[in-house]
């Protein structure tokens, strides 16, 4: 699963969205949601140390936006460093996670072999709404 609920590749090509955004880089090298996104692209075509510098570049930008943290964990994970991402793992606060990214935790946890209870807690903090649905 791992994070899906915003996808902008249902109709493009990551390589398509690289290249037509790559040049924005000297606008938009402050905003975390360039950086996301071009970690997003280099995640979905393999270029895992290229996505892990994105989500990095993001993090410096906004270092408590626990959606960064998740992706670092996601691209760690799929490079097979799983002591960092069990490291970063553990300094994500759940409970600021939304149902999708805590679905992608429990993922995570699977993969590395976690013990998956600390996360169900968080699940509790979701509106009733969205509990219901998943």
């Amino acid at each position: 699963m791992l994070v899906q609920a915003f996808d902008p590749f249902s109709n493009r090509k990551p390589e398509e969205i690289l290249g037509e955004k790559l040049s924005l880089f000297p606008e938009y090298h402050k905003d975390i949601r360039f950086h996301l996104l071009m970690g997003r692209c280099m995640l979905k075509i393999g270029r895992l140390e290229e996505a892990y510098a994105a989500f990095q570049y993001a993090e410096r930008i906004a270092p408590e936006t626990q959606t960064i943290k998740l992706f670092m964990v996601i691209t760690l994970t799929m490079a097979h460093r799983y002591k960092e991402a069990e490291e970063k793992a553990e300094a994500i606060r759940l409970e600021n996670l939304d149902g999708a990214e805590l679905v992608s935790m429990l993922d995570i946890y699977q993969r590395l072999g976690k013990n998956l209870k600390p996360i169900f807690p968080a699940f509790d903090h979701l509106p009733p709404s969205t509990r219901t649905s998943m």
